[in-house]
């Protein structure tokens, strides 16, 4: 599972050039979660970290923002941009990517969210979004193992 795991990560880059039809390069990512998982600040096998890595090798400009797991996603990226809250961290970003299913993340508002965006294009890697919402808004979307 390990090695598909890492295929995936890689594909994720890949997933996110599709998205929004253009190269990584260059392009404003906001990256909404970073611990592995909700409710904590470890990040060791975060999978927030490969795609970190994947974007910044691409060429991408990464914002970022977790609850809790900034100060130690830091020792390891210490040149992306932090944020302290989702709003900040999504305005006028490309993509906007969730990785991690912090309840704040859940009870985002996809109108507000749409309006901050500088396109409406969103990889909901954790599918707490419902795709019927995203359609309804006219966001391009993707995410993982799911079906539209």
């Amino acid at each position: 599972a390990k090695k598909a795991n890492i295929n995936q990560k890689a594909k994720m880059g890949t997933k996110l050039e599709n998205l929004i039809n253009a190269s990584l390069k260059d392009k404003k990512i906001a990256v909404l979660g970073l611990s592995f998982k909700a409710n904590t600040d470890d990040i060791r096998e975060s999978p927030s970290s490969y795609v970190v890595s994947e974007l910044v090798d691409r060429g991408a400009k990464i914002n970022a923002y977790d609850p809790v797991a900034d100060e130690n996603f830091k020792s390891d990226f210490p040149n992306i941009n932090y944020f302290t809250d989702w709003r900040s961290c999504v305005t006028g970003a490309d993509i906007c990517v969730v990785m991690t299913e912090w309840n704040e993340f859940r009870g985002i508002d996809l109108s507000e969210l749409k309006t901050l965006l500088n396109h409406p294009a969103i990889f909901d890697a954790k599918n707490i979004y419902s795709v019927e919402k995203l359609k309804q808004l006219e966001f391009k979307f993707e995410n993982i193992g799911r079906n539209f």
